[in-house]
C-alpha cells in the first residue's frame, strides 16, 4: 500500500526525463574566443542555406572568422562536414529570420543545437524508455538508467553541441526500432531516418545496414513496403547528392576530398577518407584510455555489454544479432580511423551511436542480478560525474592531454570556471541539478523492491565506488604539476572571469 502511494503521484522516470531536458536547455557551452571550428563550419553552412540560398561559406569566413574545418574548390570555401546537421538546423534559423531576427552567432548556435542535438536526443531517450517499458523493465529502473543515458554518457555533450553525433544516435536507434515490425508508415520514417543519418555522418551507412537487413527479412510477405521506404529516403538522399554536386562538382564527391588544412587533408588521403584497417591502439584508446576512452568516462556502460545475454532472453535471436552489430560497428569504425583521437572533444565522440543500444541491457542486468545492483550506483555516479562535469566546464578537451579530465577539467572547476547558462549563474544551477540527480537516484533505489539492508548497502557502496573511481582515474597518465598549471592558465582565456 505504501509503495503504491509513493508511485501513483510521482512517475520517477518522467521526472528524470524532465530533469535531463532542463539540463540540456539551460547549460550552454559557448566560448567565443575558442572559435569552435567543428560547430562554426556547420553554422556557416546554415547561414549560406538560409540567407543566401547557396552552399558556399566564403562570405561567412570573411565576416565571422577563419576556421580549420573547411574545403576549398577553386577560390571558394565550403564546409567540409556532411550537411545533414545543417539541413536540420536550417528550419529554426529560417523561422527566426521570418520573425525578423538578424544573424547572431550565439542565438543561432543555440537554435541549431536545439534542433540537431537537444530535440533528437530527447526523442531518443523517449524511445529508450518505450523499449524498456515494452520489455517490462520497472519504472524505478527506467529512471536510474535514463538518468545514466541522459547525463552520464556521450549523449549529454552531443545533445548540447552543434555536432552530428547526437542526431545520428537518434536516427540509427530509431531505424532499428522502426525495422522490427515494419508497416507502410514505419517504412517511410525508416527510409527518412536511414537516409538522413548518412547525410549527417557518412559512416552511418555502416550502422544502418543491420536495420535494413532486419527490415528486408519479412519483405517476401510484405512486398508493398519498399516503395514507402524509398518515399521516405529520397528527400535527404537527393538533398545530399545535390549538395555534393553544387559544392564539389559531383554527387559522389565529398568535402573530405577538398580539405584545405594540409594536415587534415593528409589524414583523409589515407585509406578511404581517413579510414583504413582495425588497429589495437585506437581500439584501446577509444574504449579505455584516459584521453578518450568511452569506459573511462562512462564506466557504467560496461553493464550494457554484460547485459546483452539478458536482452537475448527477452527478444528473438535475430534482434540480438542485429543489436550486437550495432554496438560493434562503431567500435570497428573508430578502431580503423587514421586520426582516431582527433578533435577537442569529450571522450570518443564517434562512439555515440552505440550508447543507446547498451542502456536497456544495462537495466535488464540491474533487475536480474543482485550483485550488479550493489555496484551499479557507484558506476552510474562515476559516469555522471565524469561526463557531466566535463560538459558543464569545458566540453572541448584537446586530444594532446593524456588525462584531460584531471589535468584540465578539475583544475578549471576548482578555479570556478564553467559554461554559460540561460538561467541564474552556472555554479548554483549546477548545485541544484546535482542535488536533484542524487535525490532522483535515491528515490528510485528506495522504491525498488528489495530489503532495506540491501538498499543501504547499495548507497554505501555507491558512494565508495564513486570516490574510488575518481581517485583511481586521477592517478594515471598525468602531466607534471608545472605543465598542468601552465596549460590551465592558457585555457582560462576562453572564459569570462568567474
Amino acid at each position: 500500500m505504501a509503495l503504491s502511494f509513493y508511485r501513483a503521484p510521482i512517475r520517477c522516470d518522467l521526472f528524470v526525463l524532465l530533469l535531463v531536458l532542463l539540463s540540456y536547455l539551460l547549460f550552454f557551452p559557448y566560448y567565443p574566443r575558442l572559435h569552435s571550428a567543428n560547430e562554426l563550419s556547420r553554422l556557416y553552412l546554415v547561414y549560406a542555406l538560409v540567407d543566401d540560398k547557396d552552399v558556399e561559406i566564403t562570405k561567412y569566413i570573411q565576416k565571422f572568422g577563419d576556421i580549420n574545418d573547411k574545403s576549398k574548390v577553386a577560390q571558394s570555401y565550403f564546409s567540409d562536414k556532411p550537411p545533414g546537421t545543417a539541413f536540420v538546423a536550417s528550419l529554426p534559423v529560417a523561422i527566426a529570420r521570418l520573425l525578423g531576427f538578424k544573424q547572431a552567432i550565439e542565438r543561432d548556435l543555440w537554435l541549431c543545437r536545439f534542433a540537431s542535438g537537444t530535440l533528437p536526443v530527447f526523442l531518443l531517450l523517449l524511445l529508450i524508455r518505450k523499449e524498456m517499458k515494452d520489455l517490462q523493465v520497472r519504472e524505478e529502473t527506467r529512471a536510474i538508467f535514463l538518468l545514466l543515458a541522459g547525463l552520464g554518457t556521450l549523449l549529454f555533450p552531443y545533445a548540447i553541441l552543434f555536432y552530428g553525433h547526437g542526431l545520428v544516435a537518434f536516427l540509427v536507434f530509431a531505424s532499428f526500432y522502426l525495422a522490427i515490425s515494419p508497416s507502410p508508415l514505419k517504412a517511410v520514417f525508416l527510409g527518412f531516418a536511414s537516409s538522413l543519418s548518412v547525410a549527417t555522418e557518412y559512416q552511418s551507412a555502416l550502422y544502418i545496414l543491420p536495420s535494413l537487413v532486419l527490415f528486408c527479412s519479412p519483405l517476401r510477405h510484405k512486398k508493398s513496403l519498399p516503395p514507402f521506404f524509398l518515399l521516405g529516403a529520397l528527400p535527404p538522399l537527393v538533398s545530399l547528392l545535390l549538395y555534393h554536386t553544387y559544392a564539389f562538382g559531383s554527387p559522389f564527391k565529398t568535402g573530405y576530398s577538398f580539405v584545405s588544412n594540409p594536415f587534415f587533408a593528409s589524414v583523409h588521403a589515407q585509406g578511404f577518407i581517413g579510414v583504413k584497417f582495425p588497429r589495437l591502439e585506437p581500439f584501446l584508446g577509444s574504449l579505455f584510455y584516459p584521453s578518450k576512452g568511452l569506459l573511462f568516462y562512462s564506466p557504467a556502460l560496461v553493464l550494457g555489454f554484460l547485459g546483452l545475454p539478458l536482452y537475448f532472453r527477452k527478444v528473438s535471436r535475430s534482434l540480438l544479432f542485429h543489436r550486437i552489430c550495432l554496438v560493434g560497428l562503431p567500435i570497428l569504425f573508430v578502431s580503423s580511423m587514421v586520426y582516431w583521437d582527433g578533435g577537442w572533444t569529450v571522450s570518443q565522440r564517434h562512439l555515440t551511436p552505440l550508447v543507446p543500444f547498451l542502456i536497456t541491457p544495462s537495466a535488464l542486468l540491474f533487475e536480474n542480478s543482485k550483485i550488479t545492483r550493489l555496484v551499479s550506483l557507484g558506476l552510474i555516479l562515476a559516469s555522471i560525474c565524469m561526463i557531466s562535469v566535463s560538459t558543464i566546464v569545458f566540453p572541448h578537451m584537446p586530444e594532446y592531454f593524456t588525462n584531460p579530465f584531471h589535468d584540465l577539467i578539475v583544475p578549471l572547476l576548482q578555479k570556478g570556471y564553467m559554461v554559460k547558462t540561460l538561467l541564474l549563474s552556472a555554479k548554483p544551477l549546477a548545485i541544484v541539478f546535482a542535488f536533484l540527480v542524487i535525490c532522483a537516484l535515491l528515490f528510485a533505489i528506495a522504491i525498488f523492491p528489495s530489503s532495506f539492508a540491501h538498499k543501504v548497502t547499495i548507497v554505501v557502496l555507491g558512494i565508495l565506488i564513486g570516490i574510488a573511481w575518481f581517485d583511481m582515474t586521477s592517478r594515471v597518465s598525468r602531466f607534471e604539476k608545472a605543465r598542468v598549471a601552465e596549460e590551465v592558465s592558457n585555457f582560462e582565456q576562453y572564459f569570462d572571469r568567474p
